[in-house]
């Protein structure tokens, strides 16, 4: 049950954070489709990672946690550069490091996990 709880968490913050992105722009073309994966492979990659251990009750748990965190944070960071996109005609005129600084920490994040997930697993073989 925490798996699917996980996944799902996964998936809204994707969605809703693809949905931010794409309403906080001027103009979408084609080869924006890699900057979309870049924003939303942290949390498709969490699912993932919620699939592949979803017999281990503390993994799942963590890894519902680690999602929650990763996704609140990313979601408010998102949802704050949407409403100032918005509201404010300044800050339209400058470039919004945020944006892409948070998808790169979570990418961290998710990189380091997966070694330590990696680890356990390599551990437990022996």
């Amino acid at each position: 049950m925490v798996t699917r709880f996980t996944i799902l968490i996964c998936l809204l913050a994707a969605v809703i954070e693809t949905i931010l992105g794409c309403t906080s722009t001027a103009g979408l073309s084609p080869g924006d489709a890699i900057i979309v994966l870049f924003l939303i492979g942290p949390y498709l990659i969490l699912g993932l990672f919620a699939w592949w251990q979803r017999d281990k009750a503390t993994v799942s748990r963590v890894l519902f946690v680690l999602a929650y965190l990763l996704s609140a944070w990313g979601l408010y960071v998102s949802g704050v550069d949407s409403y100032r996109y918005h509201t404010e005609p300044q800050y339209r005129m400058v470039q919004r490091v945020w944006v892409f600084l948070v998808p790169m920490a979570r990418w961290v994040v998710v990189f380091l996990f997966g070694l330590v997930l990696l680890g356990l697993r390599l551990g437990s073989r022996r």
